[in-house]
């Protein structure tokens, strides 16, 4: 009977730490909870950043959006290597050619909330900001598109509606 509980107690203790396709280890996942949660704001614009720029494409940042009422903060950018008219273009026009990286706002405390954008883009970030392991081939899975440990509190998510990317921040 001890060892069923035993044995019963040890997978229990592996379902929760390990929930995504990559096993990472505690401080892995703690690592990635403290880039994306709990922020003040000047790490916030820092992090977004980062986000804005882990891909080929160069940006910069143009804007800072925080709206009180939702309790939310969006950072803008917009491809670094456009002349002033397609800026201008860009900006007028709906601009196919930006990033909006959003935050949550807990009181003066910032969360990483999403980033959307074509899978090439994301995948470029998730690769660099979550797990470097992850390849073209093995993000088809669901399971390699989460990083999430229960115990310390992340979960972030890649995923696709119809086309349409974005990382999310699903964390407590």
């Amino acid at each position: 009977m001890k060892r069923i509980l035993l044995t019963l107690s040890l997978l229990f203790t592996l379902s929760i730490t390990a929930q995504d396709g990559y096993n990472l280890t505690d401080e892995a996942y703690q690592a990635i909870n403290n880039k994306v949660n709990k922020l003040d704001s000047i790490n916030a614009r820092n992090y977004a950043d980062i986000i804005a720029n882990s891909s080929l494409i160069s940006y910069e940042h143009y804007k800072t959006k925080t709206r009180p009422k939702s309790n939310s903060a969006s950072y803008y950018y917009i491809q670094s290597e456009l002349t002033t008219e397609e800026r201008q273009e860009q900006l007028s026009n709906g601009c196919s050619k930006c990033v909006t990286v959003n935050f949550s706002l807990y009181g003066d405390s910032y969360s990483f909330q999403e980033v959307y954008g074509s899978f090439e883009y994301l995948f470029d970030i998730w690769k660099s900001q979550f797990l470097d392991s992850s390849t073209a081939d093995n993000i088809e899975s669901f399971k390699y598109r989460t990083v999430q440990n229960k115990a310390i509190g992340v979960d972030v998510r890649m995923s696709n509606a119809n086309g349409n990317w974005n990382i999310y921040n699903w964390s407590n």
